[in-house]
This record gives structure tokens, C-alpha cells and sequence, in this order.
């Protein structure tokens, strides 16, 4: 557990992997509602009432050390973002490493696949850093992917 809760916000934490990601964080305490922002696309969800929401995915990247893409491939081309410099870990299925790099335009990128065992913490999660990952940024991906099942860098 970290010495105090990360800053983190999850793209897409409306949806039913980046509302796995939130509980899980949230029940591990890695991070708190207070420092936990949530994006959706159309309305307001129901499941944590007390959370940080929004619909301004750059408010959401502006207010977090930490940020989780959690949305549908057919919606990655559109999601503009200026991370500059932050941590990001996608978890789209489909663009490579490269392709995610330079969309937005970070060095520090991690692609992650867990499976559908995240819903109920059983997750086996592969995944893969850039280069310019330092090992902070590695204790920290493996902190979060552990809150739901096992990690595992490749």
C-alpha cells in the first residue's frame, strides 16, 4: 500500500471495467473518493454516488497523477487528451503500444489487458511499459493491477 492515497483518474469509469478498476482501488485504499475522478459520456451513474464525476476527460487528466483508459475502441479515436508527461495505463483492447504513445503523446504509457475476472478480483493482467517507465511508475501499475487479481509485466 502506498504512504498516501494516489491521485487517479479512470476514462471511462462508467463502464463496467473502469467501475471494477474504482472499487477495487477504492476497497484496497491505493486511492480515496477524494483523490479518485471518474469520466463518463452521457449520464451520471448510479454506482458510487460520492465520487469525483465528470464528463471533461481533460479536467479529469489535469486533476490526476495516475490516468486509466477504460473506454470502447470505437471511442478511442475521438478521446483528446493532453497527458504531458503523466502516467497513463490503457486498458483498450486493440491499439498497439506505438499507437497509444503517440494518440496522447506520453512516453510514460502502460498497456494493460485484464480479462473478466477484474469484476470479481481474479483478473490475470498481462501487460507491457515504454522504455521511459521508471521503477516508481512500475510499483505503482503493479500496486493497481493487484487490487483485482494477479499482474504480470511482459
Amino acid at each position: 500500500m502506498p504512504a498516501a492515497p494516489l491521485k487517479i483518474g479512470i476514462i471511462g469509469g462508467a463502464g463496467w471495467l473502469g467501475g471494477s478498476f474504482a472499487r477495487a482501488l477504492l476497497d484496497s485504499r491505493i486511492t480515496n473518493l477524494e483523490n479518485l475522478t471518474l469520466s463518463y459520456r452521457t449520464a451520471r451513474p448510479e454506482i458510487l454516488p460520492k465520487a469525483n464525476w465528470t464528463t471533461d476527460n481533460q479536467a479529469l487528466v489535469d486533476d490526476s497523477d495516475i490516468i486509466i483508459v477504460s473506454v470502447r475502441p470505437a471511442d478511442f479515436p475521438t478521446l483528446r487528451i493532453r497527458i504531458q508527461g503523466k502516467l497513463i495505463i490503457s486498458v483498450l483492447a486493440g491499439p498497439n503500444l506505438q499507437t497509444l504513445k503517440t494518440h496522447f503523446g506520453t512516453n510514460r504509457m502502460i498497456r494493460a489487458m485484464p480479462n473478466a475476472g477484474a469484476e470479481i478480483g481474479r483478473s490475470y493482467t498481462p501487460w507491457i511499459a515504454t522504455s521511459d517507465i521508471h521503477e516508481a511508475d512500475r510499483t505503482a501499475v503493479r500496486q493497481i493491477l493487484q487490487t483485482f487479481g494477479i499482474e504480470d509485466e511482459v
